[in-house]
């Protein structure tokens, strides 16, 4: 071998150590700026999680008031279609008993010889 080819491989050797050198350094700061680069994305996934978790939890808390307020008045609308129920009731036993005195007038008008009156029309 030639000196000069000697003196060039000898040289060039540093030179080939520092690119490799280089690379790898290069390669580990992309490993670690890739890394920080999830860490950060994951640290955003979880602030765009939590948030939407608020917005969740403060829409659950308004729809379960909803519904306590709606379950309140449903109690009381039935409450009061209760009470007119009773009252409707109560009117046709009412009626009814008006009905029967009524015949029951007719009848003894005509076991007394009378003539009932016609009753009006509504």
């Amino acid at each position: 071998m030639d000196a000069a080819v000697i003196v060039a491989v000898v040289a060039a050797v540093p030179g080939v150590a520092g690119a490799v050198f280089a690379a790898r350094a290069s390669s580990r700061a992309n490993q670690i700026a890739l890394r920080a680069s999830m860490l950060d994305e994951r640290k955003v996934d979880a602030q765009a999680y939590k948030d939407a978790q608020e917005i969740y939890e403060r829409a659950l808390a308004q729809l379960r008031g909803q519904i306590d307020r709606l379950s309140e008045q449903l109690a009381q609308e039935q409450d009061v279609s209760n009470t007119l129920r009773n009252q409707v009731r109560t009117l046709q036993q009412t009626m009814l008993q008006m009905e029967q005195a009524q015949q029951a007038m007719r009848l003894q008008l005509v076991a007394a010889g009378i003539t009932p009156p016609v009753p009006a029309e509504s």
